[in-house]
């Protein structure tokens, strides 16, 4: 094959990936959550399914796979193999059907059904579990353009994780820990005027942690200067996420000459979410340089 034919093939491969990348995300999805949770108690089977259309004019072949999934503290997911986890609900997850041709315009479903141990099997069952059925699109086309030697047939996947939680009831620890605070100061205060304030919030506990976070600033003789919503947040066990914090109003002053403990003080309050049926809150202080100037909010 020629150099020039080499390049010819190449674009029309990345010319029809972009057309059938666009059509075929477009064309076949998840209808309704993509984050199921049940509450449920040990050796209890659970029922649900999930609906797959298609708004193609073509079938579309679908196939549905469980898998593992971890989180990152910037709320990425990682897709790994069923039991890659000591938290994995993948063992205990079924499928009914989970391959399907679906027709053009035409939807699907596709069931599960999630059964758990006994404690008499299991007795270690405490907190929550998690998996997610990763809902798969296939499309083969080939290049009919191009010669037979240089006929392309392009392959493309698409996928959609629907996450499913279990949380068990009983005994579980809840403890949530925050660590690692940074302040970010600006470089440049003229184009950025306010400091960044971030930290880690650590599930070291059993349970799902699903929180809304609110920060408060106060000034070095105790005054509030003003709360700040963080943010409402899903922190599975043994994961954490980075908080970051515009300190808005917090000018950034360091007179060489000012001693320390003139600083600010940070509050943060983590209130759990009402299914989460108990009413531990979590909180922590840091105490920031004293190198800022923080104003009152309105």
């Amino acid at each position: 094959m020629t150099q020039h034919r080499v390049i010819r093939s190449l674009m029309w491969f990345g010319l029809v990936c972009l057309i059938w990348s666009e059509s075929a995300s477009a064309g076949v999805s998840v209808v309704g959550s993509l984050d199921r949770l049940h509450i449920a108690d040990p050796g209890e089977v659970i029922r649900g399914e999930i609906e797959i259309q298609n708004t193609l004019d073509e079938s579309a072949l679908v196939r549905v796979d469980v898998m593992d999934q971890l989180i990152n503290a910037q709320a990425q997911a990682q897709y790994l193999p069923a039991g890659a986890h000591a938290r994995s609900l993948a063992d205990y997850i079924q499928l009914m059907s989970p391959e399907q041709l679906i027709a053009p315009r035409a939807r699907a479903r596709v069931g599960f059904e999630v059964k758990l141990p006994t404690l008499a099997e299991r007795p270690e069952l405490v907190g929550a579990y998690w998996a997610v059925l990763m809902v798969r699109h296939e499309a083969l086309h080939g290049l009919d353009e191009l010669s037979q030697q240089d006929r392309w047939i392009i392959k493309q996947r698409f996928q959609t994780a629907v996450r499913i939680t279990t949380a068990v009831r009983g005994q579980a620890s809840t403890r949530l820990l925050f660590q690692s605070p940074v302040l970010h100061l600006s470089k440049d205060p003229d184009q950025s005027p306010d400091p960044v304030f971030s930290f880690e919030a650590h599930n070291a506990g059993e349970r799902l942690l699903d929180i809304a976070l609110v920060g408060e600033l106060f000034s070095a003789q105790g005054d509030s200067l003003g709360q700040t919503v963080l943010g409402q947040f899903k922190i599975y066990p043994g994961s954490h996420r980075r908080i970051n914090w515009a300190l808005e109003g917090a000018g950034q002053v360091a007179p060489n000459n000012e001693p320390p403990g003139h600083g600010v003080e940070a509050l943060v309050i983590a209130t759990p979410a009402p299914w989460m049926a108990h009413a531990q809150r979590f909180g922590a202080r840091f105490d920031l340089p004293w190198g800022l100037n923080v104003a009152r909010q309105p």
